[in-house]
């Protein structure tokens, strides 16, 4: 019995330095051993067990940072530590921070993905030509990854042999938005026709943008656009007094489900005075086929009524008639154009006819609208000219609505390079 009491008690003494050895003997332990974050940048926590005192080494890492720098080791609980990564804006980063005790270290990996930056196709709000500044055009630059919290410096180089005279300022740009566009405005006026590149340095990152100021090359009096309306020859003329023709009735053809006016395959005809308009509205009541035939495919407007040779626009009873031209397709860049016409009000009143410019392009005063008092039942023929036309330039002609009956008529529309 004796024996038995005795090998218990070394057995227990044995289990207790067991014990007290594990529980004294320095340990680490952290989980995960990896993190990874988007180019965003975000918290992420870690946990951390030590019997020891503890510290955090960032290695460098400026990019990060740790809500606990140090602490004392609790060998029952686990530490929870929040690491904080910044936003990147270059390339794929990573760090090692180790946590360091007195005896022991271990080393969490830090990765970031790449966040530089990216930049979509450049363009320009209007063509770069000679000799035209370039006040209100900008360089459009898109961009995806955005969000940086502060302004962005800008800073512009230009070269090449269309370069001179084009001034670019540094601007300072706003990326807060996860996708967007960089505006930089440029200024002066180019000298020359040739390549220019705009070298643009931003956030370490240099992009190049290639670009041509173009001139236009067609000769002075090149014709954009004309219409003399000879095709139209229904109506009366009301300028010559004289009476005309007109059909008798008009086949109905089918135009998106509505039917319209077309000319019949076999036309019976009758004589009507000469304030007597030849058709109805060309563009409210016309199959588009007819106004093919008269030659009027491309232009939009409403109340507009054929005459032989030329249009009329307006009644007694509608007054917001116009007519605008197709946009003159021919234009390579930009140009000074000259807008002729024949133009007359068919009443004695105080009708004005408006011209404006639209897509592209002002009047040589700067505007873009001109309001002309016609000579009444005579052609009255005017010129206008549209400085920096472009491809998207189109003309409208309209009445100013400031009297009952501002009927006019309009014919021989030209539009010819000026310069």
């Amino acid at each position: 019995m004796k024996k038995i009491i005795n090998l218990s008690i070394a057995s227990l003494l044995l289990t207790f330095f067991s014990c007290s050895k594990e529980h004294l003997e320095p340990f680490l332990k952290q989980d995960p051993e990896k993190l990874m974050f988007d180019y965003k940048g975000a918290k992420r926590m870690f946990t951390l067990k030590t019997n020891e005192a503890w510290s955090v080494d960032l290695g460098g890492a400026d990019w990060i940072t740790v809500d606990k720098m140090n602490g004392q080791g609790d060998k029952d609980q686990s530490q929870v530590i929040t690491i904080t990564v910044e936003r990147n804006t270059g390339d794929e980063r990573e760090a090692a921070l180790k946590i360091i005790t007195a005896t022991q270290q271990s080393v969490m990996m830090v990765e970031q993905e790449r966040g530089k930056i990216t930049f979509g196709t450049p363009s320009f709000t209007e063509p770069l030509m000679p000799t035209y500044s370039l006040d209100g055009i900008y360089l459009v630059l898109p961009y995806s990854r955005g969000g940086v919290p502060d302004p962005v410096l800008v800073t512009t180089r230009v070269s090449g042999t269309g370069s001179e005279g084009v001034v670019v300022a540094d601007v300072q740009a706003d990326l807060t938005e996860e996708t967007g566009t960089i505006r930089i405005p440029l200024s002066g006026v180019p000298a020359k026709k040739g390549e220019i590149q705009f070298t643009l340095s931003l956030l370490g990152e240099e992009v190049v943008v290639n670009a041509v100021v173009e001139g236009n090359d067609d000769p002075v009096g090149m014709v954009y656009l004309s219409q003399d309306f000879n095709l139209l020859e229904f109506g009366g003329d009301q300028i010559a007094n004289t009476p005309g023709i007109a059909l008798v009735a008009w086949d109905k053809l089918d135009d998106n489900g509505v039917l319209k006016d077309m000319l019949p395959a076999n036309p019976q005809y009758k004589t009507v005075v000469s304030y007597a308009d030849g058709s109805q509205d060309y563009f409210r009541f016309v199959h588009p086929a007819y106004l093919a035939l008269r030659g009027l495919t491309g232009w939009t407007g409403l109340d507009v009524y054929e005459r032989p040779g030329h249009i009329k626009l307006n009644t007694s009873a509608r007054n917001g008639g116009y007519i605008t031209t197709p946009a003159l397709s021919q234009i390579q860049g930009k140009v000074a154009v000259k807008v002729t016409f024949s133009m007359a009000k068919a009443n004695n009143n105080d009708t004005y006819v408006i011209v404006d410019v639209l897509g592209a392009g002002t009047f040589d005063d700067g505007s873009t609208s001109k309001e002309l008092n016609p000579l009444y039942l005579q052609w009255d023929n005017r010129e206008l000219v549209v400085e920096g036309a472009t491809s998207a330039t189109s003309i409208r002609f309209s009445a100013k609505n400031n009297v009952v009956n501002p009927v006019f008529l309009l014919d021989n529309i030209q539009v010819l390079k000026e310069r």
